[in-house]
């Protein structure tokens, strides 16, 4: 939970406080400190991009982990088999022994890109695969094979995940804040003030208050709107027959295209009919009641296929 001062005994030793206290314990809270590099101070509470952290050595990595505001190396593995040609690279370089796969022969650069690729895809859920067996890998094993920053940002995206879980949390609406705080009192009081940037939410609809409305007022306005859009969106729109997105027609023919990339499906607006066979067989596969249709008394072309 984010706060608006530092908790710099957090990160220099650990706060005995724990949950209940005031200042922030999150690492995305902490400033670069202004003397880096060449800082003294012992366990600096702030940033420092540009140090190497000494604990952080081939073969070992720092215990503070995120508390740890110095630099880590970009390979901090456990255990490295013998140099050998790596199965995906095909490059002789040292391979990193792997806890679900002992016989798998992968380099570590290939390994942190395979994790920076599954954080990077649309789809991921904080769960990373082995890309020898398919074993999802436990966090530990994810932050032993990481590449810093990716490490670092996947901490970030479990921590958001958990806390997304906890049905009293909420994250600060303010664009840019990334704060968020547990709010005991519900829907009884659900006007929330955010601890960070003093933005104001409710927390019942988990949006920013809307000043001037009770959260029964609000539900009316907006069951109102949004019955407007579902109207307007069935007036002024038709969905696609292959994809079912809706499409908007502004003008031009009826010869209407998808738009989505990965349809692409040509119809006609008025009836719906693929223009695939209408181009290849004529204007006889429009439907009957289409204003294009026309009769064909010929035989079936379809059958000459």
């Amino acid at each position: 939970m984010s706060s608006r001062t530092l908790c710099t005994y957090f990160f220099r030793n650990g706060c005995r406080d724990g949950a209940s206290c005031p200042n922030s314990h999150n690492p995305t809270d902490r400033i670069v400190c202004r003397n880096d590099p060449g800082c003294t101070t012992p366990f600096c509470p702030y940033l420092h991009p540009r140090t190497p952290c000494r604990f952080s050595t081939p073969g070992k990595r720092c215990r503070r982990g995120t508390r740890c505001g110095f630099a880590h190396r970009k390979a901090e593995t456990s255990a490295t088999a013998a140099v050998g040609e790596c199965e995906i690279c095909a490059e002789t370089v040292p391979l990193v022994v792997l806890r679900c796969h002992a016989s798998a022969t992968i380099c570590v650069e290939c390994l942190q890109q395979h994790i920076h690729t599954e954080m990077n895809d649309k789809m991921f859920t904080e769960k990373i695969k082995c890309p020898t067996c398919s074993t999802v890998w436990e966090h530990q094993e994810v932050m032993r094979l990481a590449a810093t920053e990716d490490g670092e940002r996947f901490e970030r995206l479990v921590l958001h995940q958990t806390l997304k879980q906890m049905p009293d949390f909420r994250f600060c609406k303010k664009s840019g804040c990334g704060s968020g705080q547990i709010h005991a009192d519900g829907d009884r009081y659900p006007i929330m003030t955010c601890f960070k940037c003093r933005t104001q939410m409710c927390y019942t609809h988990d949006v920013l208050w809307h000043s001037g409305e009770t959260c029964e007022a609000y539900d009316a306005r907006k069951g109102g709107e949004d019955d407007m859009s579902r109207r307007w969106v069935a007036s002024m729109t038709r969905p696609c027959p292959k994809c079912k997105v809706p499409i908007e027609k502004n003008g031009g023919c009826d010869h209407m295209t998808c738009r989505v990339a990965s349809c692409q499906h040509e119809f006609c607006w008025l009836c719906s009919a693929p223009y695939d066979r209408i181009r290849r067989y004529g204007n006889h596969h429009h439907r009957p009641t289409c204003t294009y249709y026309a009769a064909y008394d010929g035989e079936d072309d379809e059958e000459d296929d």
